[in-house]
C-alpha cells in the first residue's frame, strides 16, 4: 500500500525518468512528454527545488526506513533535509522541556 513516504520518490522518478524525452520515441510521445505531462505535472517540479526540502512529504521519506537514504536527492540537498529534521526535533525537544518545567509548577 503506498504511504506519503513514497511520493516524493515517485515524483522524482517521474521527472527524471518516465517524463524525460528519449532519442528512440517517436514524435508523438515526445511532443505529449514535453507539452501535456508537463503542463499537467508543472506542480512536480516544485519537488526539486531547494524550497521543498523541508515540505511533509520529503520529511516523511527521510522517516521512513525503506527510503530514509534519500537517493533521489543529491548530496546537498540530502544534507539540507538532514539539517532540517535536525531542527525540527530540536525544537520539539525544546517544547518539551518548556512543558516539562510548566508541568512542575
Amino acid at each position: 500500500m503506498p504511504t506519503s513516504s513514497g511520493v516524493a520518490i515517485l515524483v522524482h522518478q517521474l521527472l527524471r525518468n518516465d517524463l524525460t524525452e528519449s532519442d528512440i520515441e517517436s514524435k508523438v510521445v515526445s511532443d505529449f512528454k514535453s507539452q501535456s505531462l508537463e503542463e499537467r505535472y508543472e506542480f512536480a517540479t516544485e519537488f526539486c527545488s531547494p524550497d521543498s526540502l523541508s515540505s511533509p512529504l520529503i520529511t516523511a521519506t527521510a522517516f521512513d526506513p525503506r527510503y530514509k537514504s534519500l537517493k533521489f536527492l543529491s548530496d546537498s540537498h540530502r544534507n539540507i533535509v538532514r539539517k532540517n529534521i535536525k531542527t525540527l526535533i530540536e525544537s520539539i525537544n525544546n517544547e518539551n522541556s518548556v512543558l516539562i518545567s510548566h508541568a512542575d509548577i
